[in-house]
């Protein structure tokens, strides 16, 4: 699977009245994360530089798993996204990882990634600041994903 789709496998996310909501796989209602009124959208050709991941893992029946996302944008206007996964059972373990690279545009709350190889996504983006001004969280299609 390619990593520019990993981070929508959980859900869906949009902006309703202004404000940036979820709704998981399977939900039948959108949520507002309590952090969404402190996002922001950065203006048009906004330029980002660091690393933002998610970690998920659980554990069934004796196997454990563990995936990791990561999204990374430089001031050049590149980034790259990759997510890896790794199982381990009783009876075996294994793991996979994907990377994909290319340019970036920010306008608004709108991410667009145009891949190197010629495919391109639109996804809903915002900001979360923290108290030192520096960006702590995003909030990229379904995912919210830590800075550094």
């Amino acid at each position: 699977m390619q990593a520019s789709h990993l981070i929508s496998l959980a859900g869906n996310s949009c902006v309703q009245n202004d404000v940036f909501t979820y709704k998981l796989s399977g939900s039948r209602s959108w949520t507002e994360p309590e952090f969404a009124s402190r996002t922001l959208g950065g203006r048009y050709g906004y330029r980002l530089d660091g690393c933002f991941s998610s970690t998920t893992g659980g554990s069934v029946g004796g196997s454990i798993a563990v995936a990791v996302n990561t999204l990374c944008f430089d001031r050049d206007g590149r980034f790259s996204l990759g997510g890896a996964t790794s199982v381990i059972g009783p009876v075996g373990s294994g793991s996979s990882s994907s990377s994909e690279v290319g340019t970036y545009l920010i306008d608004g709350r709108s991410l667009n990634l145009s891949f190197d190889d010629g495919n391109e996504s639109d996804r809903l983006f915002s900001m979360d600041f923290g108290e030192d001004g520096e960006i702590g969280t995003i909030l990229f299609g379904g995912g919210v994903l830590q800075g550094p």
